[in-house]
């Protein structure tokens, strides 16, 4: 298939994507597609494409097998560990100490 193909614009501005493009893209009738508008022209893509796409870029930074939500609900319950040992106020406390200083 080549890459680059000539189509032409309708008169109410649409246009026709031909048959091979559409089954290289995994598009059906009746699916959406994203427009993004570059330098060069529009890049047409799926959102399961788009995706794929970020994941892809992610598991350059994140290693295989590492799961950053994992990761994130450690940080906080240490965090929260850390607080509740240390001389952080409790949130009743917090919340009175706020409502006090708003008074006239």
């Amino acid at each position: 298939m080549p890459h680059v193909v000539r189509t032409r614009i309708s008169a109410n501005g649409r246009i026709v994507l031909p048959k091979a493009m559409r089954e290289a893209l995994g598009a059906r009738p009746g699916d959406e597609v994203l427009l993004r508008l570059d330098d060069v022209g529009i890049v047409i893509y799926t959102q399961a494409r788009a995706l794929a796409a970020i994941r892809a870029e992610l598991r350059r930074h994140v290693p295989e097998g590492v799961s950053l939500v994992d990761e994130l609900i450690a940080d906080r319950r240490a965090e929260f560990e850390r607080e509740a040992a240390g001389s952080a106020p409790s949130a009743a406390r917090r919340g009175r100490a706020a409502h006090a200083s708003r008074r006239p």
